[in-house]
């Protein structure tokens, strides 16, 4: 079910991309904010922006993720 997630939430993201894409818009920056007290993501926030950069089309140097 967790794999599954996954894949929903990249489909919707890439959904919502084409979406501002379409309307004339575009990811410049994108600041998330993780909030979780397990498991901590401090060893995987750069393969995490990565990740977020490449669905989204985006450089991953425009990808903030931090935790709280």
């Amino acid at each position: 079910m967790r794999r599954r997630s996954a894949i929903y939430r990249h489909d919707l993201a890439r959904q919502v991309a084409r979406m501002l894409e379409a309307g004339g818009w575009r990811i410049v920056n994108l600041d998330l904010t993780v909030l979780a007290e397990a498991p901590r993501i401090r060893d995987r926030v750069e393969e995490m922006r990565r990740a977020i950069g490449d669905c989204l089309q985006t450089e991953a140097s425009r990808v903030g993720v931090k935790a709280t």
